[in-house]
């Protein structure tokens, strides 16, 4: 389960576990596309993941980012995550 705390309304969101015990997760928000959609803020918390790095992959874009993540009890945070009106990839790997 993922907790998404976010202004943004009708948020889609799939997982993926990779056989390497990455997991992927696709975030984005079901409405209309626009041109540089600026993004909203999101705060993300992933359970179980504390001990994860994560790494955002902007498909349309083509390029991968390192994330500034924290940890709360055995929770993986992600704090003004950009939700985009197009899939963003992130990639968790302990």
């Amino acid at each position: 389960p993922l907790e998404i705390q976010s202004t943004a309304t009708n948020i889609k969101t799939y997982s993926f576990s990779m056989l390497n015990d990455n997991t992927l997760i696709a975030l984005w928000t079901d409405s209309i596309s626009v041109d540089n959609d600026p993004g909203i803020p999101t705060t993300l918390i992933i359970p179980g993941f504390a001990d994860s790095s994560a790494i955002g992959i902007d498909v349309l874009n083509g390029f991968e980012q390192k994330l500034i993540t924290n940890n709360k009890n055995r929770d993986l945070i992600i704090r003004d995550f950009l939700l985009k009106d197009y899939p963003i990839i992130i990639r968790l790997s302990k």
